[in-house]
């Protein structure tokens, strides 16, 4: 009999091999112009401003549930997360979690940069909120201890 101490297994790491062999063998059902195929491509397309590959991860049903209006504002929003973590954070680490659950979607970005200043320009913020409230949906943007943000984008669908 197998057992599973969660004190010795590092779910991070098993999620991380997940991530991976997704992007590795795509499913049938996630064609090149499927939701999980294009959050790859924006991830593709932002990784070398960001110096390194972020972490991403999928949970529950993204392919043929998300209508294409919401779709569209999720590229954008992980598009956008990114681009500031590679612009402002000065990061050594970036996760991106993607969770479509029963009640709404959320992508949450992660870093250990530097932080949000309290002051300044907040035009990208400012559109991913929007984008949020266009789907009845938040944003919230927290400090993490010791050193980084968290944005958090959730719509309901």
């Amino acid at each position: 009999m197998i057992t599973c101490d969660d004190d010795v297994v590092d779910w991070r790491t098993i999620s991380q091999i997940r991530t991976s062999i997704f992007q590795l063998h795509q499913t049938s059902h996630d064609a090149p112009d499927g939701v999980r195929a294009r959050l790859l491509g924006v991830v593709a397309e932002v990784t070398p401003a960001l110096g390194r590959d972020p972490v991403l991860r999928f949970s529950g049903l993204l392919e043929d549930t998300l209508p294409a209006g919401v779709v569209e504002d999720l590229l954008a929003v992980l598009r956008e997360a990114l681009s500031n973590v590679a612009r402002h954070a000065h990061a050594s680490s970036t996760e991106v979690d993607v969770d479509a659950g029963p009640a709404a979607l959320t992508l949450q970005a992660v870093d250990d940069g530097v932080g949000v200043p309290d002051t300044g320009r907040r035009s990208g913020l400012d559109n991913l909120r929007r984008r949020a409230e266009h789907h009845g949906g938040t944003l919230t943007l927290t400090h993490r201890a010791p050193s980084g943000t968290r944005l958090c984008w959730t719509v309901p669908i």
